[in-house]
């Protein structure tokens, strides 16, 4: 038993608008003459391949599956087993609220972000904005939270900077 849960183009759509409207800004100020308007058409330029390329079909989404859950975000796929998971959590870093999760010990992937993120957020990883879990309130994080937990079979916390005792335990 599979289920995806892709994301509402909504965000993504309206990124591209405003740097295809941006880039027309751009195109003006170069018919003027400023040299600025070169950077501003390679950044909103490149905004607009990246929102583009976020809403192909396949791009984001959230797999859930018996033996583990794969996350994609602009077509990069990352697979966690449950067997590797000791609980999942609630993470808030700035305005982002995600849905994080700390691995098992000895289970954690060998990269550099691990440490990082377990350092800011509390967790070793968590979901990207891009997937289409969380849902945009609070309490839809916390539902979402509470639904990979349950697939899991595995006790979930709320994840946070301040959860000192959290991250001692995983250290």
């Amino acid at each position: 038993m599979s289920r995806t849960l892709r994301p509402r183009p909504w965000k993504w759509l309206g990124i591209l608008l405003l740097c295809l409207g941006f880039c027309v800004i751009a195109v003006l100020m170069l018919r003027d003459g400023r040299a600025l308007g070169w950077l501003c058409l390679t950044v909103f330029g490149l905004g607009s391949l990246i929102a583009a390329i976020a809403l192909l079909p396949g791009a984001n989404y959230l797999r859930l599956e018996q033996e583990g859950f794969t996350f994609c975000s602009l077509f990069r796929a990352h697979s966690v087993r449950w067997d590797d998971v000791a609980g999942f959590g609630l993470v808030r870093v700035a305005s982002n609220e995600m849905v994080g999760w700390l691995y098992r010990e000895g289970r954690q992937p060998q990269v550099r972000g691990v440490r990082m993120s377990l350092a800011l957020a509390g967790c070793h990883a968590a979901l990207p904005e891009t997937t289409a879990c969380p849902p945009r309130s609070w309490r839809g994080v916390w539902n979402c939270c509470a639904w990979l937990a349950v697939m899991a079979k595995q006790p979930w916390n709320f994840c946070s900077p301040r959860a000192s005792a959290l991250r001692a335990s995983s250290r």
